[in-house]
């Protein structure tokens, strides 16, 4: 697996969206990890977001061509595209200040049994004592089901490795 750092253009089309450009040879059904896209932009007002995203070795000059390509974008103005190869150690670098450390090395919290998180934590509120099942469904790295984790960045980067 190759892994790529593309610019590509973003836009607010009028209504206070978000739009993304992406340049002429870029298909998204050859993207086998990611994209994972780069924060902060819009705030910082930027015409361009930086992506990351891995695809088959096969499949790589096909993005790798975009870069420096020059477009008419459709935000009206013109809008140069940059598509460079990277190691996975330059794009894990890139990925972790993408993310802000959030989520590359452990993977984000959700509830997947919603009517047991809100039992516990009401006899918590209460101050009554939680029993060992109802402890574990609040640890999201337990089996017991209450509140999960998703797999991080860095194990999912992992699996995808493996595979390609």
């Amino acid at each position: 697996m190759k892994l790529i750092k593309m610019k590509v253009h973003r836009y607010d089309p009028g209504h206070g969206g978000t739009r993304y450009e992406y340049p002429p040879g870029y298909d998204p059904k050859k993207v086998v990890m990611g994209p994972h896209y780069e924060k902060g932009a819009k705030e910082r007002g930027d015409d361009f977001q930086f992506i990351i995203f891995g695809v088959r070795d096969a499949d790589a000059p096909q993005f790798l061509s975009a870069d420096a390509v020059e477009v008419n974008a459709g935000s009206g103005k013109k809008f140069k595209f940059e598509a460079l190869e990277q190691t996975r150690t330059e794009a894990e670098a890139e990925i972790d200040n993408f993310l802000r450390g959030e989520e590359y090395n452990q993977g984000a919290e959700f509830i997947e049994d919603q009517v047991k998180v809100t039992k516990a934590l009401a006899k918590i509120g209460k101050g009554e004592a939680l029993t060992q099942e109802e402890q574990d469904s609040l640890d999201p790295d337990k089996p017991e089901r209450g509140l999960g984790r998703k797999k991080s960045v860095k194990e999912h980067w992992d699996d995808k490795f493996a595979k390609f």
